[in-house]
């Protein structure tokens, strides 16, 4: 959307910046751009400093542990089933971390959404699946799912390595929620055998 009619009107009340936004596939080029506008680049320096040492740590704790194993993102929202690809929010800190993916999830999708109907669920399959609902309706969608035999045929069901996770910072895009993410990733992956 072109809101530069707007841009005269808005710079009128306050400093205005207008910003081209992509979505979640360009949240790291988003937070540079703010960083930037403000005049923080040495604090965003230092914070994409603490993020990339967080990762080479999160790979050290993970050595060879998941080296042949897949880790899938699913969530229950807007009554349907979705997935993040590898240019996604969730996708690229997976990627960052070097951990694969499932086949299905393993590519680069519009928006990085990738959207699963209950019958291709076994496209969420995973050795490891963090799943993540929103509303009460969603959880409610998420219980009912791991009712269905479908369900308890996945790997990742089947080795009780499935893993609630919150919604909204999974699918989020700036470096708090990333960090949220790694944290998940460290009780899930590192400290549970």
């Amino acid at each position: 959307m072109n809101n530069s009619g707007a841009y005269p009107l808005l710079s009128k009340i306050a400093p205005t910046v207008l910003y081209n936004w992509q979505g979640t596939p360009t949240w790291k080029k988003y937070f540079d751009f703010m960083a930037k506008t403000l005049g923080r680049e040495e604090i965003a320096r230092k914070a994409w400093d603490d993020y990339h040492d967080r990762v080479e740590a999160l790979k050290t704790a993970l050595g060879d542990r998941y080296k042949d194993k897949t880790i899938s993102f699913v969530y229950f929202c807007c009554q349907g089933v979705g997935s993040q690809s590898l240019d996604s929010f969730a996708g690229s800190i997976l990627e960052d971390i070097g951990l694969k993916r499932p086949a299905a999830q393993a590519v680069k999708a519009q928006h990085g959404e990738i959207y699963l109907s209950e019958e291709e669920l076994t496209k969420a399959d995973g050795d490891v699946i963090f799943v993540a609902a929103y509303t009460d309706s969603d959880k409610a969608n998420l219980e009912q799912m791991q009712k269905k035999s479908l369900w308890r045929t996945l790997k990742a069901v089947q080795q009780n390595r499935v893993y609630r996770v919150d919604a909204e910072t999974w699918r989020d895009g700036n470096l708090m929620a990333a960090n949220a993410v790694i944290d998940d990733l460290y009780k899930y992956l590192v400290n549970i055998p």
